[in-house]
């Protein structure tokens, strides 16, 4: 057996990603790395349309105030808990993740947290 090191940055920021299928809302690519050995991702459709949606109502937000109750971002649950499921319950974590330019997809509305 041949172990591959692969740099999970090296997956997520760039490299040669082709299309393997589609099922329903989820969208396969395949990333080869070796002869025998590829690294498969799934996208889900749906957020593309999400991305569209809160792109409008954060544009749609300048000029209105900022107030308590105020729906600031719509984040799939599959993202938000990857990535921030360790941390459920940190305000602080929470602020700054949505602060953060890398999430400004899924921000509905405009300002900081």
């Amino acid at each position: 057996m041949t172990i591959l090191r692969v740099d999970p940055a090296d997956i997520r920021n760039g490299g040669d990603w082709k299309f393997h299928r589609q099922v329903g809302d989820r969208r396969y690519s395949r990333l080869q790395i070796s002869d025998t050995a590829f690294v498969e991702r799934c996208e889900y459709l749906e957020d593309e349309t999400l991305v569209a949606q809160n792109k409008q109502s954060f544009d749609d937000s300048h000029g209105k105030r900022f107030g308590d109750g105020r729906v600031i971002a719509s984040v799939p649950m599959h993202k938000f808990m990857r990535e921030c499921g360790d941390k459920l319950g940190d305000e602080d974590h929470t602020k700054w993740w949505l602060n953060h330019e890398d999430n400004r997809p899924f921000r509905t509305f405009r300002g900081k947290v």
